[in-house]
């Protein structure tokens, strides 16, 4: 027996009318125009996405600090309220980031009656059509418009009947929207300079608000009015390349953007009611959920039988443990003493170290040498370098290949001066001025650095410190 095709229905309401497009395994097959009531039955296995007209949805452009944390459902519920006056219950609102810039999140909230989501399922339902999504127009065009690979600033155009929708994007990134309806009393004649007067007015916000030009447009199915010569104009006036995009099936409108960019309905706002989407999915998951719950009881019970074993086993292993743990304890009572000593021992090591700590004369030179160094000069770094340092890290060798045998300080620092002799004159000056300080046994220097950068290191060897008095080595030399 011949199995059915699937088909797919692509579904436009406005104004309780029903425009659509059929489809079986992805070629079309037939166009649909008729009232909800009217809609022939489109049953048993058909699946359906439809577009709601604006007429039916309220739309917002909430704009948000992006650094700022935002309890993000709360906005959106007060936003939703304020839009329609009604409580947050009575509704459906969904909301998603459309773009950002200038430090800013741009979010699009659209709201419908929750009785219109839910009266649109049943009718469909009846139908024998399977509502798959319920999404918007503006989303819709949103989306496409993200996806132009155009750079920079830039606009979209399109026409359904007498009103005319303009979207501006950054480097696909949506901005803002702006709707208006052209007066069909003023002819055809002067809806050209309707449509470049708000052209102008929007740009002029795009360049006030977001401080960049338009460097492309698109008009997507334009009327047959928009000819060549107020393509030209609209170029001329913006200043940017005016791009004219047809589709294969243009006279449907809405429809046309949605069979030609059907990739992008996934990323779309639905509004299918939650609950009606939590069904579907516990539809999709409930036969591996009720194998994962039988797998579940299965371990289960292995695992009760295998711990009752096991418990048994160790009951035995338990008492004889009990055991060690009294020899144990008498073991531990005897080493406690040991262990009692060994922190007196260590508290009187800690107590002899401090004090010989407290006893370093080391602040003597230190103190001295702010005195020695001209004000040209400005120390980066100073570091101390005992005998013990010396010893680990093997001695240095200055400039007369002779080690330093005692305590040493390293210096680095820079020379300011705009002239190289400024500074070898400062740089000299510190050097003889440590040569002459009591304190210092020896002066190395490194200058590679100086006349171009005005860097140094220095290395100075301290003589030895005994309250107050020199080493008997250093008196004797």
């Amino acid at each position: 027996m011949r199995s059915r095709r699937k088909r797919l229905y692509l579904l436009y309401l406005k104004e309780g009318k029903v425009y659509g497009l059929a489809f079986a395994d992805n070629k079309f097959l037939s166009r649909i125009e008729a009232s909800l009531e009217e809609l022939p039955y489109l049953g048993p296995d058909g699946e359906g996405y439809l577009l709601l007209a604006d007429e039916e949805v309220q739309y917002n452009v909430v704009s948000l600090p992006s650094s700022a944390k935002i309890q993000l459902r709360r906005v959106m519920m007060h936003e939703a309220e304020g839009m329609s006056a009604t409580p947050a219950s009575e509704l459906i609102y969904r909301w998603r980031m459309v773009g950002s810039g200038d430090g800013e999140d741009f979010y699009l909230l659209a709201v419908i009656p929750g009785e219109l989501g839910s009266t649109l399922l049943s009718s469909f339902q009846n139908k024998g059509l399977r509502l798959q999504k319920v999404m918007t127009f503006l989303d819709l065009l949103i989306e496409r418009g993200r996806d132009v690979k155009g750079r920079g600033g830039g606009c979209q155009i399109f026409f359904e009947g007498e009103k005319i929708y303009i979207l501006f994007f950054r480097d696909g990134s949506f901005l803002f929207h702006r709707i208006f309806e052209l007066a069909l009393s003023l002819g055809e004649e002067r809806f050209g300079q309707e449509l470049v007067l708000e052209l102008k007015r929007s740009v002029f916000y795009l360049q006030q608000k977001h401080k960049i030009p338009v460097e492309w447009i698109q008009a997507i199915s334009p009327p047959d009015w928009l000819d060549e010569n107020l393509k030209k104009r609209i170029e001329k006036e913006l200043k940017a390349p005016l791009e004219v995009v047809h589709g294969v099936l243009a006279e449907l409108g809405p429809l046309d953007i949605l069979a030609e960019g059907i990739k992008v309905v996934p990323r779309l706002l639905s509004f299918i009611p939650e609950e009606v989407e939590l069904g579907r999915r516990l539809e999709r998951i409930s036969p591996a959920l009720s194998l994962f719950l039988a797998f579940l009881l299965i371990c289960g019970l292995v695992w009760v039988w295998w711990t009752w074993s096991k418990v048994r086993d160790e009951e035995a292993a338990l008492v004889a443990r009990k055991a060690a743990l009294e020899q144990v304890e008498d073991l531990l009572q005897q080493r406690q003493g040991h262990l009692e000593e060994l922190k007196r021992l260590r508290k009187e090591a800690q107590d002899v170290f401090s004090y010989l700590q407290k006893r370093s004369l080391i602040h003597l030179p230190l103190e001295s040498l702010p005195y020695l160094i001209p004000p040209e000069i400005h120390l980066e770094s100073l570091r101390w370098i005992s005998k013990s340092a010396n010893a680990q890290q093997g001695k240095y060798k200055g400039r007369n290949s002779e080690p330093f045998p005692r305590q040493t300080l390293q210096l680095t620092g820079r020379v300011d001066g705009q002239r190289w002799e400024q500074r070898y004159k400062a740089f000299w000056q510190l050097v003889e001025a440590l040569r002459k300080a009591p304190f210092v046994q020896r002066v190395d220097f490194e200058a590679v650095e100086l006349l171009k950068k005005g860097l140094f290191a220095l290395r100075l060897e301290l003589k030895g410190i005994k309250a107050g008095v020199e080493d008997e080595a250093a008196a004797v030399r």
